[in-house]
């Protein structure tokens, strides 16, 4: 049983990883595919990075970081969540099940795309 699950490794999954072990909880981060910031070439709006960084280089920055404050990673499809009688949890993935008391859901965003056409003349 878990203090916390976080879904999602991305900045904002990662950060709430790291402020959960910071108080001393019990967490786990499980992701699953690429993610959106993988892609990005360069970021140049977050913190502490001057010259800015490649997306791919933040992403495996921050799991390499929650693994060096002995945050479990794990590389799972959560592909069912559901609420036990006392209130806890039990995720659900194709290979294994996981109990915690509290999940945070931090999947991110899919780019969408319009239907808008683009060579239409107006």
């Amino acid at each position: 049983m878990y203090d916390v699950i976080v879904i999602g490794a991305g900045p904002a999954g990662i950060t709430a990883g790291i402020y959960a072990k910071r108080s001393n909880l019990n967490v786990l981060i499980l992701y699953y595919g690429k993610a959106e910031i993988e892609r990005a070439e360069k970021i140049v709006n977050y913190y502490g990075f001057e010259n800015g960084i490649e997306g791919k280089n933040l992403y495996s920055n921050g799991i390499i970081q929650a693994r060096n404050l002995g945050i479990e990673v794990e590389e799972k499809e959560i592909v069912d969540i559901e609420m036990n009688s006392d209130f806890t949890f039990l995720l659900k993935s194709k290979e294994k099940n996981y109990e915690a008391k509290s999940v945070v859901i931090a999947t991110g965003n899919k780019k969408m795309k319009t239907n808008i056409s683009r060579n239409r003349k107006i």
